[in-house]
């Protein structure tokens, strides 16, 4: 397989969970940095996120589920730097009930670019039961209180111990795929395959939602657009 185009400057970081016994749940998240990134600067940050889920998310997830560990991968160039965090596993500390083992609340990152593919999601697992107003509902309370908490960690992560080299953290979300090579977005979908961009590129995420309707780690269901 032909490696993907690097991404200057655009940090890959893979959260790696364990859901009620299932340690196969992860999610992504995209970052650019304005100034250099050495390999101990990496790991720096790996914690750094870590920490941040743990000081803000924690709270919102049941003890069953725990943040295993985070993965960062510098695509940059091949030789770029990756790392991982070395700290412990961060169990949530809600005192609720979980919810079923895969069913996750959805948060959609958006940008400026306004077709499907322009934004990303985050797969929330580990919510408390308690937190939904019927069996597949999300209640108002409960989605004010996540994006809350979920607003907090990215900001507590990018302004926090961040090593002076590295300079400033956007998150983003990065685009390796479109309908040709050099054309990232059609104004209407045509069904044509997607391919590898000869120069990915990156969004910055100006804002994420909650949508309401539970998804699933394995099955990305009810979730609109």
């Amino acid at each position: 397989m032909t490696a993907l185009p690097s991404i200057p400057k655009a940090i890959e970081f893979t959260m790696v969970f364990n859901d009620q016994g299932n340690a196969n749940v992860i999610n992504k998240l995209w970052f650019t940095y304005s100034g250099t990134l050495a390999l101990a600067d990496l790991t720096t940050l790996c914690n750094g996120l870590m920490t941040a889920w743990n000081g803000h998310m924690a709270a919102q997830i049941c003890p069953g589920t725990s943040l295993l560990g985070v993965v960062g991968n510098d695509h940059s160039t091949d030789l770029s730097p990756k790392s991982a965090s070395n700290l412990s596993a961060m169990p949530g500390t809600n005192g609720g009930t979980n919810m079923t083992n895969g069913a996750a609340v959805v948060i959609s990152h958006e940008t400026s670019r306004k077709y499907k593919g322009g934004h990303s999601r985050t797969y929330v697992a580990g919510m408390p039961r308690q937190s939904l107003s019927d069996g597949n509902t999300l209640s108002t309370l409960g989605a004010t209180a996540l994006l809350s908490a979920w607003n907090a960690f990215i900001t507590a992560f990018i302004t926090t111990a961040v090593p002076a080299a590295v300079g400033a953290l956007q998150q983003v979300v990065a685009h390796r795929y479109g309908k040709t090579a050099t054309a990232p977005v059609l104004s209407a979908s045509t069904g044509v395959r997607s391919v590898p961009l000869t120069t990915p590129f990156t969004d910055p995420i100006t804002a994420s939602v909650i949508n309401p309707q539970l998804g699933s780690q394995r099955r990305r269901n009810q979730q609109a657009g």
